[in-house]
C-alpha cells in the first residue's frame, strides 16, 4: 500500500496518461523502473521450461556381465525390446532385424534387404509394437530412405510367418527422421533435413506443421550434419523426448509440438555456430521410454572409458545416473540393461542389472 499523500493514477484513455504525485518526474522514473522489472520477471517465468542439470539425486556404478550370444552378429548396430523378445539390428545381413528370446536363442529374422516389394533400404524400429497374442507381434517399421511406414505382423509360433501392410507412403514428402503414431488421429516426429525440425501432423499428413528445435540452429542444408537427433515417445503418446548427438541437450515436447522442458546437461551451452565437421562430439546415443521414464545413453567426450544411462521422468526431472562401460547402443530387456560395447574384445554385448 502507498504512503499517505503519495498517489499515482494511471488512466490510459485515448493515449493520455494522467499522473498525480508530489514527487514529480523522479517518482515517475522509479515507478517505470519497477514496472520494467516486474515485466522482466513475468517474461522469465514464462521460460520455466528450461533447466540446468549438473548432478543427479542418485548415482550408481553398475556391474558388467559379458554375454557372448551376440558375438557372431558382426554388423550389429542397435538393440530394441518388445518385452518378451530382443530385437537386434544388423547392416550386413539379408535381413535387417533378428528376434531373440529371453534365453538369447535366435527366433527368426525379418525385414529383408532390397529394393523390391516388401523389402527395405534403411528401416528403423522406434519401439512401437503391439502384442496381439502370446506369440503374435505387430511392429511399426519406418524406412527412412523410402519415407514409408509399414506394419509387420509376425507369428513367432508358426515359423515366424509375417504379413506386411503399408500404412503411410510419403515418397514426395519432405524426409522424416522419426515418426510416431501415438493414436489413430495423428503423429509426431522429427524431420531429416536442414535443422531437423519437430513436426506434428494428422494421420494422412494432409495437415503438417513444423516447429524449430530449441537450439538456435540455422535452417539450411549445411546445418544438417550437427542437427541430427534421436527421439522416443512415452507410454500414452502424449509426449516426445528429443536428444542431440552434438549437444548435451534433451528436450520434451507435447503431442502438438509445444516445448515442455529444455534440459541442458553439465551447465554447458554450446553455440551452434561453433560446431563444424572437425569438432563434432557425440553426446546422446539413444533414448527410450521404459517404465514411463526416459532412459538415455549419454557419453561425455571428456571421459572416453565410460558411458552413462541418465534417467529422467517425463516432466524432465533427473532421477538417477547409472555409470557403465563405454557403449554405443542399449535397450532394456527382461528388466536388465543390454548394451553394445564400444570395445568388443571381450564381448559384443553386455548386461547390467539395475
Amino acid at each position: 500500500m502507498m504512503r499517505k499523500g503519495k498517489e499515482i493514477i494511471l488512466n490510459v484513455l485515448a493515449n493520455n496518461i494522467h499522473l498525480k504525485h508530489p514527487g514529480g518526474m523522479r517518482y515517475l522514473y522509479y515507478c517505470m523502473r519497477l514496472f520494467t522489472l516486474l515485466l522482466c520477471i513475468s517474461c522469465n517465468n514464462s521460460k520455466t521450461y528450461r533447466t540446468l542439470v549438473d548432478d543427479f539425486p542418485n548415482m550408481e556404478t553398475l556391474l558388467e556381465f559379458n554375454i557372448h550370444e551376440c558375438d557372431t552378429l558382426y554388423s550389429l548396430y542397435d538393440l530394441s525390446s518388445t518385452g518378451d523378445y530382443l530385437i537386434c539390428a544388423e547392416k550386413k545381413r539379408d535381413y535387417f532385424f533378428t528376434l531373440f528370446d529371453k534365453d538369447f536363442s535366435k527366433v527368426c529374422s525379418f525385414a529383408r534387404k532390397g529394393r523390391g516389394a516388401n523389402e527395405y533400404i534403411a528401416p528403423a524400429f522406434y519401439g512401437q509394437y503391439t502384442k496381439l497374442q502370446d506369440t503374435l507381434l505387430r511392429f511399426l517399421i519406418f524406412d527412412r530412405a523410402l519415407n514409408r511406414l509399414d506394419e509387420i505382423s509376425i507369428d513367432v509360433k508358426n515359423g515366424c510367418t509375417n504379413n506386411i501392410a503399408s500404412i503411410l507412403k510419403l515418397e514426395d514428402h519432405i524426409p522424416l527422421r522419426t515418426i510416431f503414431l501415438p493414436n489413430t488421429e495423428g503423429c509426431i516426429g522429427v524431420t531429416d533435413y536442414n535443422n531437423c525440425k519437430i513436426y506434428y501432423a494428422n494421420s494422412n499428413f494432409s495437415n503438417f506443421t513444423t516447429v524449430n528445435p530449441s537450439i538456435d540452429i540455422e535452417d539450411k542444408a549445411s546445418s544438417h550434419p550437427f542437427s541430427q537427433n534421436i527421439s522416443c515417445i512415452n507410454e500414452d503418446g502424449m509426449r516426445m523426448a528429443v536428444a542431440y548427438y552434438n549437444f548435451p541437450v534433451l528436450d520434451i515436447y507435447s503431442s502438438n509440438g509445444e516445448l515442455v522442458k529444455n534440459i541442458l546437461l553439465n551447465n554447458q551451452y554450446i553455440k551452434p555456430n561453433k560446431i563444424n565437421e572437425g569438432n563434432m562430439s557425440d553426446y546422446f546415443y539413444k533414448i527410450i521410454d521404459y517404465d514411463n521414464k526416459i532412459f538415455s545413453l549419454y557419453n561425455n567426450p571428456q571421459h572416453d572409458a565410460i558411458s552413462h544411462i541418465l534417467v529422467f521422468d517425463w516432466d524432465g526431472n533427473p532421477i538417477v545416473d547409472y555409470t557403465i562401460n563405454r557403449a554405443t547402443a542399449f535397450t532394456i530387456f527382461d528388466n536388465k540393461i543390454i548394451t553394445i560395447n564400444e570395445n568388443s574384445d571381450n564381448s559384443m554385448c553386455s548386461v547390467y542389472e539395475f
